[in-house]
């Protein structure tokens, strides 16, 4: 409650309270003091409920997110680069190690794998009893593999091939991310960027594909340096998706590699599809 509605509610407590006048309440004794107690009480009483009212808003207004989209289903962090599969449903992602930065919620079926992003890959341990828990083993021989990741991009290499950290073309801003994609060392575009209206916010649309001196490295380079999951590399068959959330530039990025099944190619683009950015006042 503002300032400006706690002072109108006062004034209208006193509308509502009749106080008496105090020198003719000492002129007429205890019983009339008495009165007055109780009258000063009521008083007390309506500014109090005033009080309360004027926190409960409050804190209902820094717990409420500034802007949710959250669908009706449970939702749980997610677990990070842990190598085994997932189970169906709802997870939060955290693209930015800063607090209070956006987080994506992004909703999975079966089958999908937990790492850098969620992913998928022919192999997992379901088709290999010698995988165990983990899915490090049929990683090792996939024939093809899709990827899904939610990411704050810090910086994009300025080699084709880089394998050594430290030498990238830092940026801050949507436009500059925007910018650097566009001349992303190694890559073609299939198309000039196209700005459009995606996860319900400003966005720009690349597609990208590697050139041919990009073949021997690409999944061993740190191609991108991002904020909560450090470099990562690039894949033969990349979507991108530069989004300003309330200032913030995330970047969603649609992988593929090898020959992927047309079913779960529709698959990873539901999933891509199921993204919901979330920000808050105090997160």
């Amino acid at each position: 409650m503002s300032e400006s509605r706690l002072r109108a509610f006062a004034e209208r407590a006193e509308l509502l309270v009749d106080l008496p006048d105090v020198e003719a309440l000492e002129r007429r004794g205890s019983d009339v003091r008495a009165r007055r107690r109780t009258t000063t009480a009521a008083v007390a009483l309506l500014v109090a409920i005033g009080g309360t009212v004027a926190v409960q808003e409050r804190f209902q207004r820094a717990d409420e997110p500034d802007k949710v989209d959250t669908p009706g289903r449970p939702v749980v962090p997610y677990p990070g680069n842990q190598m085994h599969d997932l189970a169906a449903g709802t997870y939060e992602l955290t693209p930015s190690s800063v607090r209070g930065d956006p987080t994506a919620l992004i909703t999975l079926p079966t089958g999908w794998n937990s790492w850098e992003g969620p992913n998928r890959f022919d192999g997992h341990q379901s088709d290999d009893p010698t995988a165990g828990r983990y899915n490090d083993v049929p990683l090792a021989s996939l024939t093809w593999y899709v990827g899904v990741l939610v990411v704050k991009v810090l910086g994009i290499s300025e080699d084709a091939c880089l394998t050594t950290p430290g030498h990238y073309r830092f940026v801050e801003t949507y436009a500059e991310s925007v910018a650097a994609f566009s001349d992303l060392p190694g890559y073609r575009m299939v198309a000039a960027p196209r700005e459009e209206m995606a996860f319900g916010r400003r966005a720009t649309h690349l597609v990208l594909r590697p050139r041919d001196v990009v073949d021997t490295c690409v999944h061993e380079a740190g191609v991108f340096l991002t904020s909560a999951n450090g470099d990562i590399g690039g894949e033969e068959h990349l979507e991108l998706w530069v989004v300003d959330v309330d200032g913030v530039p995330l970047t969603v990025m649609k992988g593929a590699t090898g020959e992927v099944p047309p079913e779960i190619l529709a698959e990873q683009s539901a999933v891509v599809d199921s993204i919901v950015f979330r920000t808050h006042q105090d997160n």
